[in-house]
């Protein structure tokens, strides 16, 4: 399909012609072919139920799929002249790289697929941007791509000269070998993981992606990078508890970095003046925390694969409401555009502005959404840690005072009278029901 791809868009640059709705359709029927190829595949599992964790790279490629369909539904005003072949061949092969670095169990061949995908996602956030952000997004973005691989190859190094498997589903720690060397090459694909999860100060290039690109990619980019990074800490997590290490201090020290990350982020997010740079550190705190509930996170009412599919959801949810509001937020696609140039907005365009209220209430962890219960599953497994457990309330904290200065500028201020003239479609109804869903599941009983 690919291929094929490549050809009609050459035929297009040949002929002069522009078919991308035909494109487009060819593009869903593969998404569509490929999540229900994967759906199917796990529903007929006999162990998903028991078991879930075991089926996480294929849970993790359901929803890279879905977050892949999402950005191409997403409309915004730039998205719709990059409508060509090439762009649809980027948005698939990276596609297929992100779900080859959480399916393959080799590192070498999960080296290769991370690297190829950044580079993918890289080229297109790069080609959406426009002035001399662009340089600046190219730059960085090389140098996560460079210390990733060089990280990848440390670990690939120290392993194989500890004479541990390459296979992490074969690799487990014994004590008559070179552990020390073998911990320090796990050490290097936790650096990775918090790297791809967006955690301060190993994310380098994602606030930078989220805030120069278009709005579809960077809920894309910042959405698969999530699931990459926490699948990646749970294997090491997987393999520090298979080697007896189950209340190891590295598994807590990943904790500890998680929600320190996420604190950073949301009080990066205060101090900023730009709309897009404040959104693009709320979107990017998602990350640390989908990263700590795939690691810790815990409830007794639920299922466990009720459990993980709600954590799955949360990420997806709440990064689509956000950026989905953004769209109907004029001008907030201006790069220079402040909170001051967004006062009373809510009054001229309530809407719009509700549901991205409620995103960053659910990404606060406010109660009454599910941001709330998704911190409050962390609290029970980590009640011995006070360090943990604080940090946790104190992030709750930290994001209603954010919430609150949002509304302040939004409802509080009189509209200006650009924003009271300028016109906007109303919300789309999938923005709506994202809205309404994170708010219900908020009053479902997660835990006690």
């Amino acid at each position: 399909m690919v291929l094929m791809l490549e050809t009609i868009g050459n035929r297009q640059a040949k002929n002069g012609l522009f078919e991308r709705p035909h494109i487009r359709l060819l593009v869903f029927g593969t998404l569509i072919a490929t999540f229900l190829f994967l759906f199917l595949d796990l529903y007929q599992s006999t162990t998903l139920a028991r078991r879930p964790f075991n089926f996480l790279s294929n849970i993790a490629s359901l929803f890279m799929l879905l977050n892949t369909a999402i950005a191409m539904a997403i409309e915004t005003n730039g998205k719709a002249k990059q409508q060509t072949a090439e762009v649809y061949f980027l948005l698939l092969a990276s596609l297929a790289l992100s779900i080859a670095a959480v399916c393959t169990s080799f590192l070498v061949l999960k080296m290769a697929a991370t690297v190829g995908w950044l580079a993918a996602m890289t080229a297109l956030v790069v080609r959406s941007t426009e002035g001399g952000k662009k340089a600046e997004i190219g730059l960085k973005m090389s140098f996560v791509i460079i210390m990733i691989a060089v990280q990848f190859i440390f670990a690939i190094f120290l392993l194989s000269v500890s004479n541990y498997s390459l296979d992490l589903q074969n690799l487990s720690l014994q004590a008559h070998k070179n552990i020390s060397v073998a911990l320090i090459g796990l050490m290097m694909m936790v650096l990775v993981g918090l790297a791809l999860a967006g955690v301060p100060p190993f994310h380098f290039g994602h606030v930078d992606c989220a805030d120069g690109g278009n709005i579809s990619l960077a809920f894309l980019f910042l959405s698969n990078s999530a699931l990459q990074g926490g699948a990646l800490l749970v294997n090491v997590r997987n393999i520090l508890l298979k080697s007896g290490m189950a209340v190891a201090d590295e598994v807590h020290l990943i904790g500890v970095m998680l929600i320190f990350g996420f604190i950073v982020l949301y009080l990066r997010a205060l101090d900023q003046s730009r709309l897009r740079r404040t959104a693009a550190y709320i979107a990017t705190s998602v990350g640390p925390l989908f990263a700590m509930s795939m690691l810790f996170g815990a409830s007794v009412l639920l299922p466990k694969l009720v459990f993980l599919l709600a954590i799955f959801s949360f990420l997806t949810l709440t990064l689509f409401t956000l950026y989905g509001s953004l769209i109907y937020m004029d001008p907030i696609n201006l790069p220079w555009a402040t909170w001051e140039d967004m006062s009373g907005f809510g009054r001229v365009k309530p809407l719009p502005t509700l549901t991205f209220l409620i995103a960053l209430a659910s990404i606060a962890g406010l109660p009454g959404t599910i941001g709330y219960f998704i911190k409050l599953s962390l609290i029970a497994p980590l009640n011995k840690n006070i360090l943990m457990s604080g940090s946790v309330f104190l992030s709750i904290a930290i994001g209603a005072a954010f919430v609150m200065r949002v509304f302040v500028f939004m409802f509080s201020k009189l509209p200006q009278k650009s924003l009271r003239e300028s016109a906007s479609p109303r919300p789309h109804i999938s923005l709506i029901a994202a809205s309404i869903i994170l708010i219900v599941l908020g009053f479902f009983p997660f835990v006690h």
